[in-house]
């Protein structure tokens, strides 16, 4: 397909939080008519660059690329199975060759939101951004330097619980117990809020960065659209928003184990005094919750599964 337009890169990226309703949010922007993302949800070019560094060779397939090829494979049978016109077919499967690419780089990136149409904002969902270092922030926005960056929280507790919920269910936790996965780096720092809300805080400006809730998506979903819309420049009265109280990726109904409640109050704690620093009622009201003067074990909030 000729380069017809110049490069283009993001004008808005959503870093997470995982399991913090961003696959909600991604089927809510798509419905705006002055608002364009990629035919599949997650790009991951900037962890996958970070990754690509720190592998054995270059000509290593990381695990986060044979994902990546393997949902790209997914996604292209999709759109020739979907209803819509050659033109249309191709030049999705075309974007989704960019964000597949074995190799790369911020020319493919460049490519992918070149394909967007010129009057539409443009952006993408990866909520594995948000455990990314100062060097790749400041990558992003030397590509975009008026990026605006959208960071969902949900209750720490909760989203680690939804989290090993889902691994469960793809039978990932067969090899190891809830309390040693609990100590792997991984999981903690999807949770680790402060620090990614820091990382990302010293180098977006403030009228640049903004912090929303998953408990607005559950209680307010509207009030969170049209705060989204007003940061993003968009009117929010310009789409028709379906099935916002819809859950998504809804599972079974699981209770939390009490000895995991416990171990899951007990290791993030230090996460949630450093959130106190907000001064947001939401963030407090969780903190009643799990270190209140009720017992916390009586209060938890139902699961509510989405990512």
């Amino acid at each position: 397909m000729p380069d017809l337009k110049p490069l283009r890169y993001p004008d808005f990226i959503c870093i997470g939080a995982q399991k913090g309703g961003t696959t909600w949010l991604d089927r809510m922007l798509r419905q705006h008519p002055d608002i364009w993302l990629p035919p599949t949800k997650e790009v991951h070019y900037f962890n996958r660059l970070l990754e690509r560094r720190t592998a054995a060779s270059k000509d290593e397939t990381t695990k986060i690329d044979a994902a990546r090829m393997q949902s790209i494979l997914a996604s292209m049978r999709r759109v020739l199975s979907e209803a819509g016109t050659p033109a249309e077919k191709i030049a999705e499967i075309y974007c989704l060759s960019l964000i597949g690419t074995p190799e790369p780089t911020d020319e493919t990136y460049g490519r992918i939101f070149q394909t967007a149409p010129e009057n539409r904002l443009c952006g993408e969902i990866t909520p594995n951004y948000a455990r990314l270092p100062d060097e790749s922030v400041l990558h992003m926005l030397r590509l975009q330097p008026n990026l605006k960056i959208i960071f969902i929280l949900r209750d720490p507790i909760e989203r680690d619980w939804s989290h090993l919920r889902m691994q469960d269910q793809r039978g990932e936790l067969q090899r190891f117990a809830h309390a040693e996965r609990l100590l792997r780096p991984a999981l903690r720092g999807y949770s680790d809020y402060a620090t990614t809300i820091e990382v990302f805080g010293r180098n977006v400006t403030a009228k640049n960065l903004l912090i929303l809730f998953f408990d607005e998506i559950v209680e307010q979903p509207h009030k969170l659209l049209k705060e989204l819309c007003t940061f993003l420049g968009v009117d929010y009265a310009r789409a028709t928003f379906k099935n916002v109280n819809e859950v998504v990726h809804a599972g079974q109904p699981k209770p939390m184990p009490p000895e995991l409640y416990a171990t899951l109050r007990e290791k993030l704690a230090p996460v949630y005094r450093r959130l106190l620093s907000l001064n947001h009622p939401v963030v407090e009201e969780w903190y009643r919750k799990h270190y209140g003067a009720q017992s916390p074990a009586s209060n938890l909030s139902p699961e509510v599964a989405s990512d």
